[in-house]
């Protein structure tokens, strides 16, 4: 069902008197149409992406690691102390699931590699989460 279809069922609704086993069964089958629709204009990069949040969805040690990833390292200050909480967090929530593999071997490499040279891994991983966050993630409005 197409958009206009699904405006045109919203408007013949708002004109009818419903039951409230009524209202539910329209917004069940409501929603499932906006799903198709919503499906059908997706680019292949668009369905990658929510594949990938629906394995992060599904992941509760890896959303766990995900937000504790976030809360730290965007807040530390140097490259040392975000790599040591970067170092941390793998430590102690391990690889999580919802990583592919090659996510989990870029993780495997920044792990070590941090120790070394913190300030070029923390930036490839500062970029990384920007990057996958941009589409989930809404800027602030000025």
């Amino acid at each position: 069902m197409s958009v206009e279809l699904i405006q045109d069922r919203l408007t013949r609704l708002r004109n009818r008197k419903l039951s409230d086993e009524e209202i539910v069964e329209e917004s069940i089958e409501l929603a499932k149409e906006l799903v198709r629709a919503a499906r059908q204009g997706m680019t292949i990069g668009e369905r990658r992406e929510a594949g990938r949040l629906r394995k992060l969805v599904r992941d509760p040690i890896g959303k766990l690691f995900a937000v504790s990833m976030a809360d730290r390292i965007f807040r530390s200050g140097s490259a040392r102390k975000k790599a040591s909480q970067f170092r941390h967090l793998l430590h102690q929530f391990g690889m999580p699931d919802y990583a592919g593999m090659t996510d989990r071997w870029m993780l495997r490499a920044g792990r070590i590699a941090s120790i070394f040279v913190p300030w070029i891994v923390m930036s490839a991983v500062l970029n990384k989460m920007r990057s996958q966050s941009r589409r989930v993630v809404l800027r602030e409005r000025r």
